[in-house]
């Protein structure tokens, strides 16, 4: 786990610049995306996860939404989703779910920093 953890903060440090230059980045996980097996080592390659990760640790009192589809499948998602980032070391309370995803293939992450809400 350490190690994964370590690729993690290597692989958001290399997205650092890129963020301070203020570049939105559409954070989402396609259904196709989610379906490959889910291993540490898999979720430290996923882009949208790394970089939703890394701008919750720049702001303070950060605060993730996961908007996924309606319905079972997907609150299910969002609650894999959720459990994975905590044991991400993401704290659950910095964590919300909302089923308002736009599409119904994919999750969104957005980070939202000051007031925490779902």
């Amino acid at each position: 786990m350490l190690s994964f953890m370590k690729r993690l903060l290597l692989f958001a440090a290399l997205f650092f610049p890129w963020f301070s230059l203020g570049v939105e980045q559409e954070l989402l996980i396609t259904a196709e995306q989610w379906a490959r097996p889910r291993q540490g080592d898999a979720l430290s390659t996923l882009e949208p996860l790394v970089a939703a990760v890394q701008r919750l640790k720049q702001l303070p009192r950060g605060h993730l939404v996961i908007r996924h589809p309606a319905g079972e499948e997907g609150i299910l998602w969002a609650q894999e989703l959720r459990a994975w980032l905590v044991a991400l070391g993401v704290s659950s309370e910095d964590i919300g779910i909302a089923a308002d995803s736009p599409r119904e293939d994919a999750v969104y992450l957005e980070v939202r920093g000051g007031v925490s809400s779902s």
